[in-house]
């Protein structure tokens, strides 16, 4: 049995600082600081896979509707330990930050229905500078019959989030 601390933290989308082995057989994946990173889409810089020694490149996974397709072998463990975890009832909130839940990503979509109605005490608070955003959730929740107390909308960025909160 593994003992967790702290709070969990789940990037179901790849993101600048995700880099990959270009390896196929290996496939895997480092998260490094964001200059790090960066550094590996300039020409000429290169940061080896310590699994195989191959390349590692950027990945970014977008929210498109077949990612399962593209990026199977990638995405399975990380989206079903989101899931199990999310089921736990231990599992009260949920915090998606940046994350606008575009029409095209139906994984997302499916994974938050899927948990809310299996999950009757997990709220959702979604962190994000866009208005547009909270009108979206707003109808995604009110399609899949989410009651609006479960669900916050805190208009800032995550860094004006901690700052405020913490």
């Amino acid at each position: 049995m593994r003992i967790f601390s702290g709070i969990p933290l789940l990037k179901l989308h790849g993101s600048m600082n995700w880099l990959m082995c270009s390896n196929k057989e290996c496939r895997k994946i480092s998260i490094f600081y964001d200059d790090i990173a960066h550094k590996v889409a300039e020409s000429g810089f290169h940061i080896k896979c310590k699994n195989c020694g191959s390349n590692l490149i950027r990945l970014i996974i977008p929210p498109i509707w077949n990612k399962n397709e593209i990026y199977s072998d990638i995405l399975k463990r990380l989206w079903q330990v989101a899931r199990s975890r999310l089921l736990e009832d231990a599992a009260n909130n949920l915090f998606v930050v940046g994350y606008s839940l575009p029409e095209s990503d139906i994984y997302a979509r499916y994974l938050l229905s899927f948990i809310l109605n299996y999950n009757n005490s997990l709220s959702i608070s979604v962190i994000n500078r866009d208005p547009k955003t909270d009108e979206k959730y707003k109808q995604f929740f009110e399609r899949i019959n989410i009651k609006p107390d479960r669900y916050t909308f805190l208009q800032c960025s995550f860094k004006e989030y901690i700052d405020y909160n913490f």
